[in-house]
């Protein structure tokens, strides 16, 4: 009996140890928008790396003692590859948007771009363009314009 007690405790104890690595190992960031806001950007932790989806969470950050208490929206978006960066662009390139990037898992590790406009209430994605290789950096925009997403 004592020898499937210490069984189950050794068998508890690597279990929380491969959890605590695992969440370690997701991307999550937040970004302070030029409003204020602030938005945070995470991936899943139930989902494989590979695939899945990320969320991004909208907050008013009227508050600063107590950042995530004002919840203003939120969208899940699928994605294909893991999260790389999320930052916000210059004003030249969007007025109000944010750029989230993700590589690819398989060969080549091809970046895609989402971009997602916000305002006080709102977060819409304007485009998804998939780029290149691995050459490709996330904040490398270029001529880069956010058109509206089809």
């Amino acid at each position: 009996m004592l020898r499937v007690a210490v069984g189950f405790m050794l068998l508890c104890a690597l279990l929380t140890l491969f959890n605590i690595a695992r969440a370690e190992s997701l991307f999550q960031k937040t970004l302070k928008l030029r409003t204020g806001q602030l938005l945070v950007v995470e991936e899943s932790a139930l989902e494989p790396r590979s695939i899945g989806s990320y969320s991004l969470r909208l907050y008013s950050g009227e508050r600063p003692e107590f950042p995530y208490d004002r919840f203003v929206t939120g969208l899940v978006q699928a994605r294909d590859g893991v999260l790389e960066a999320a930052l916000e662009l210059d004003l030249r390139y969007c007025d109000s948007c944010v750029v989230i990037c993700l590589r690819s898992a398989g060969s080549g590790g091809y970046l895609t771009r989402h971009v997602f406009s916000y305002s006080d209430q709102r977060l819409e994605l304007r485009s998804a363009q998939s780029l290149g290789p691995a050459e490709v950096a996330c904040d490398d925009v270029g001529d880069m314009r956010a058109e509206r997403a089809e």
